[in-house]
């Protein structure tokens, strides 16, 4: 197995571990209703409770397996593809860990 590809996603899963640690400490004391969608131009657009960040974090964990799924399957064949999707897998979990740490500090 490829020992790169597994160290590309073992920096991803690091990361999503910190995104969900960050939601967890940061959304004990919230409640009721949160804002979970902010624009410049419109303001706020949606609301929910904070069980919303762990449905973006499931959503993500999800799309970070079905990438390591699809990059496993690439490896065989076309290696760039597969270190590609990797990398963009962790630019997912970062630009991730960088909304919910945005979307927490409009509610604290």
């Amino acid at each position: 197995m490829p020992k790169r590809l597994f160290a590309i996603y073992g920096a991803g899963v690091v990361i999503f571990l910190f995104s969900l640690l960050y939601v967890v400490v940061h959304t004990r004391g919230l409640g009721g209703i949160l804002i979970t969608h902010y624009d410049l131009l419109n303001g706020i657009d949606y609301i929910g409770d904070r069980f919303d960040f762990y449905k973006i974090l499931f959503g993500i964990l999800f799309i970070s397996f079905f990438n390591f799924w699809i990059s496993m399957l690439l490896y065989i064949r076309i290696r760039f593809f597969a270190y590609f999707v990797a990398w963009f897998t962790v630019f997912l979990n970062i630009l991730t860990l960088i909304g919910v740490m945005y979307l927490i500090s409009l509610n604290v």
